[in-house]
């Protein structure tokens, strides 16, 4: 890569976290950098090492940060024992660096793993964010320090298949600072379509964003990002949060520049439910499982896209956070929630009546993210043009 900017040295220098220091021990050339935060995460995370395929620049940097809150409960710690167990026994003991940090060899490349477990835990209300951002951090400084060419800075979690065009879709992208990944659930045994329930409502809620013509109508999925280096450093690394540092991290993203929704094969997503975090995909499943009838599942009522598209004609520069603040405003004060199956058949911004079957509903929201256009004849108060309702299907 050419001489980092002012930027990146300005982030390396003042707002990277302290492992970042110790990425002058990676002193070889890559290609691609991929970052897997892993809390309690033994049993999954070698089949996600297992799926980080090969990268069109060159070798992989996989960077594994094992960690856990303060006080972390006794199961999850001798969860994060077994994976350290595991990586030596498929990896060998490879290098110790400083700071917690152990190199091995890769098939795709090289995998560090940083050990932010023990005396060394993430503050509690810091979390996945923190996580991740120390991953990032260390990719950043190594890709500066190394001379190598990296492009993108990508990020997934430790309980996901990638496919194998994972990092040459990346490649094949219009610049951006912020890249999101098409994705599909995989049902868990356990809790069975609860899953389709929720998936079903993040694509309707970025379906009604589109509609809306909002510039943040793109999935905030920790799971499918990758980020440029000089948009990482702009916003100054992942929120230290314990849940929404996605979020709040692409929020930012897209007030430096663009943010695209990729069109490679889906990144794989865990069904299954958890606790692990205070709210996202494992609540919302656990919730969701509770459930008698998965078409009753609660979701914004239709309306609100109507309003929001309205507002958003007059003030284009709304945020991402403050369209859900206006979303919940209206939900809390005009238009109450309503039942998934009945608000996928009165959306005005979607064409085709909702299948009956829950993963039939998800692929039909899918392809319309695909595609940009509605899947049948128009109903409601549609615009004349699919390009009016939902907008560039990669926002810029």
């Amino acid at each position: 890569m050419s001489a980092p900017s002012k930027a990146i040295r300005k982030y390396l220098a003042g707002y990277a976290e302290p492992e970042a220091r110790e990425a002058s021990a990676l002193a070889f050339r890559f290609g691609h950098a991929l970052v897997i935060p892993s809390y309690a995460e033994a049993e999954a995370v070698l089949d996600t090492l297992d799926t980080v395929p090969e990268g069109p620049r060159g070798p992989v940097l996989t960077l594994l940060v094992v960690n856990e809150p303060a006080e972390a409960p006794a199961l999850s710690q001798e969860a994060n024992r077994r994976t350290f167990e595991s990586l030596e026994q498929r990896y060998g003991r490879g290098r110790a660096l400083h700071s917690g940090m152990r190199l091995r060899e890769h098939p795709r490349g090289w995998l560090l793993s940083i050990d932010r477990t023990g005396e060394r835990a993430i503050p509690k209300k810091q979390g996945v964010g923190l996580a991740r951002k120390i991953g990032l951090d260390v990719a950043l400084a190594a890709a500066v320090r190394s001379k190598s060419g990296v492009a993108y800075l990508h990020s997934t979690d430790a309980d996901v298949h990638l496919p194998a065009d994972y990092l040459a879709a990346a490649e094949h992208a219009q610049a951006a600072d912020g890249l999101v990944y098409p994705f599909r659930h995989l049902p868990d045994p356990e809790t069975g379509d609860a899953i389709f329930a929720y998936e079903a409502s993040l694509r309707y809620y970025v379906a009604g964003l589109r509609y809306a013509g909002s510039r943040y109508a793109f999935h905030t999925i920790g799971s499918l990002l990758a980020v440029s280096l000089q948009g990482y450093a702009a916003v100054r690394g992942v929120p230290k949060r314990c849940a929404a540092e996605d979020f709040y991290l692409l929020n930012k993203l897209r007030k430096v520049g663009p943010v695209r929704t990729l069109g490679s094969a889906p990144v794989l997503l865990s069904g299954r439910a958890s606790s692990r975090v205070p709210f996202g995909t494992g609540p919302a499943v656990s919730r969701a499982a509770d459930m008698q009838d998965l078409r009753q599942y609660p979701v914004y009522h239709p309306a609100i896209f109507e309003r929001l598209r309205r507002t958003l004609r007059r003030e284009p520069d709304l945020d991402g956070f403050q369209t859900l603040k206006l979303v919940h405003a209206l939900r809390d004060a005009e238009y109450p929630n309503q039942p998934l199956q009945r608000a996928l058949r009165n959306a005005p911004f979607l064409a085709a009546q909702p299948a009956e079957d829950l993963a039939a509903i998800c692929r039909q929201l899918a392809a319309l993210e695909e595609t940009g256009e509605p899947a049948g004849p128009a109903r409601g108060p549609m615009p004349s043009s699919a390009q009016s309702v939902f907008g560039d299907s990669s926002p810029s």
